[in-house]
């Protein structure tokens, strides 16, 4: 068998295996009958186009844009510990890394190998602009160490220290990158699921997406075969999903996430949350097909999922039912949907909105009492921030309904 195809039954052990999982799930349904519709929609709307926006990511030589992709992609985990991070003025975690990292490759050029191999904590806390605070952040940073150490290493035991000698050892193959970085204990992500093996390599897969996005699809971006990856299978992917009502959530599992709780990597709630999303996409994009809508591929769904969920995550992030949502957050959207008429401020568009713990989700364009827009993180959001200035605790959603309570946390 060739180094091809057996790096194509990389991708399909992973299909196979999510499938699995998702047949046996007890914390996370896929809802079968909303998959045609949804396709529909996927099938027939403008989506956007992932970019490699510059503005916070290294553009230079192709060799020195590959390193930059495969660096900062060593580093793309721990979205569990962003609570904690200390971000750039209005920046998510992911895009504090990247211009943390961006800033480097500029100011002193890419990491050569060595340097990377040796990499300590205190180095990457320097890198990132972190404070030594102890406690959980202090163990990002040594996550962020070992995987850039691995990186370091590998490139100097396989390929003279060179990033772009590991992406050309793939030959253009998106699948052969994914065999090749896996090989990484920090890029082989693989899960146990009652005794199964159950593979997803969401960043050695990223890898290859990244690639082509950053060089165009050409030269060391140029894979043949980006249509075979799967979606990447984190925690966003998953949450645009259950928002979207194809996934449906165990209630203890739901009431676990709106608490704030950190779900363990590796557990059966955690691995059975990205295999249903994975075979979801699956699913998703075999229905498109059906429905004459050949080139929705499931890479192309997470690209998606990245647009939506990152415009979701930053000012102000939005629902599938257009809800307007308080910067930073998104809404556990649970319970009946309900009709919302108008708001005190302004009128209301004529469409669904959802209830949260009982109270009512305001639509897009709505404004609270007095014209102003919703609050940043109000009395019981993330971070526990109080409300701004001169608004009552008393403050009401529309309807008369009361805040939330303190401890309800959304995504």
């Amino acid at each position: 068998m060739s180094e091809r195809a057996e790096s194509e039954m990389v991708l399909d052990e992973i299909r196979a295996a999510c499938a699995a999982v998702a047949e046996e799930a007890t914390f996370v349904r896929i809802d079968a009958a909303r998959i045609p519709a949804y396709a529909a929609t996927l099938a027939g709307a403008g989506r956007e186009t992932p970019i490699f926006d510059p503005q916070y990511h290294f553009v230079g030589s192709e060799d020195d844009t590959a390193a930059f992709v495969l660096t900062l992609d060593a580093v793309n985990f721990g979205s569990g510990y962003f609570p904690l991070l200390r971000k750039r003025p209005g920046l998510p975690g992911y895009f504090t890394i990247a211009l943390a990292l961006k800033e480097r490759f500029e100011a002193h050029g890419p990491f050569d190998a060595a340097t990377l191999r040796d990499l300590s904590a205190d180095d990457c806390r320097a890198l990132f602009d972190q404070p030594t605070a102890g406690g959980a952040l202090d163990e990002l940073m040594d996550a962020f160490a070992v995987a850039l150490n691995a990186l370091g290493a590998h490139l100097l035991a396989r390929y003279a220290g060179r990033p772009a000698r590991l992406i050309a050892a793939a030959g253009g193959s998106a699948a052969r990158l994914t065999a090749l970085l896996a090989a990484l204990p920090t890029f082989r992500d693989v899960a146990r699921y009652r005794g199964r093996r159950v593979p997803f390599y969401k960043r050695a897969q990223l890898v290859a997406a990244d690639l082509s996005l950053a060089l165009g699809g050409a030269g060391l971006g140029a894979f043949d075969d980006l249509d075979r990856l799967t979606i990447f299978a984190d925690n966003l992917v998953p949450h645009v999903l259950r928002v979207d009502g194809i996934l449906d959530y165990d209630a203890g599992l739901l009431a676990r996430i709106a608490a704030g709780e950190l779900l363990v990597a590796g557990s059966p709630e955690e691995v059975e949350i990205r295999a249903a999303a994975v075979h979801a996409a699956e699913l998703l994009v075999a229905a498109c097909r059906a429905q004459g809508a050949t080139s929705i591929t499931s890479s192309g769904i997470a690209d998606w999922t990245r647009c939506t969920g990152s415009s979701r995550a930053t000012a102000p992030a939005r629902s599938p039912t257009d809800a307007l949502l308080w910067p930073g957050a998104m809404p556990n959207i649970v319970g009946p949907l309900i009709l919302v008429a108008r708001c005190p401020g302004a009128a209301v568009p004529r469409r669904v909105a959802a209830t949260h713990e009982g109270h009512t989700v305001p639509l897009k364009g709505t404004l609270y009492p007095g014209g102003q827009p919703p609050p940043l993180k109000g009395i019981l959001y993330p971070g526990g921030q109080p409300l701004p200035a001169g608004w009552p605790a008393a403050t009401q959603y529309p309807g008369g309904q009361p805040l939330p309570m303190k401890g309800i946390l959304y995504p």
